[in-house]
């Protein structure tokens, strides 16, 4: 779900497969086929591509879910006590679960930190796509290395 700049929401389909992007009339959609190695590294490749591309180079506010989250009513962006902070994240036995962010444009220093760490994420996952030849759901535990390294400033 992305916030554009007039405030309205907008579905996007991020996927590793053009062939999804052709079929999916109507819907804006992103793919690409950067980590290679498995199915599901493709699937979350394909999700933090979109994620970046759309929050640095869109400049929108983006919210993003893993497949198996429903909403049983209309999600609420405009939250108070959150208004001033960037990342947004569901707390897990880590700090974020990579299962439902949002990343929202707060003021430019904010903004440059958090497109370093969706940049450095998507390096990361392809990283060990690459060399380990899977990545069977490490896109949690990279984003939450990446979180604890900014905050211990290692």
């Amino acid at each position: 779900l992305v916030q554009g700049s007039d405030r309205a929401d907008y579905v996007y389909l991020a996927t590793p497969s053009p062939n999804v992007c052709a079929a999916a009339t109507g819907l804006p959609c992103f793919f690409t086929r950067r980590c290679f190695h498995t199915v599901f590294a493709e699937v979350l490749c394909a999700k933090i591509y979109a994620l970046a591309r759309l929050f640095i180079e869109g400049g929108a506010d983006v919210f993003v879910t893993d497949s198996d989250v429903a909403f049983l009513r209309p999600l609420q962006w405009d939250i108070p006590a959150f208004r001033a902070a960037s990342v947004i994240g569901q707390a897990d036995h880590m700090p974020l679960n990579s299962g439902m962010l949002a990343f929202r444009h707060v003021h430019a220093a904010a903004d440059l930190t958090v497109g370093w760490l969706l940049s450095e994420w998507l390096h990361r996952l392809e990283v060990v796509s690459i060399v380990t030849g899977d990545c069977g759901g490490c896109d949690q535990s990279l984003l939450n290395e990446i979180v604890n390294s900014l905050a211990l400033r290692t």
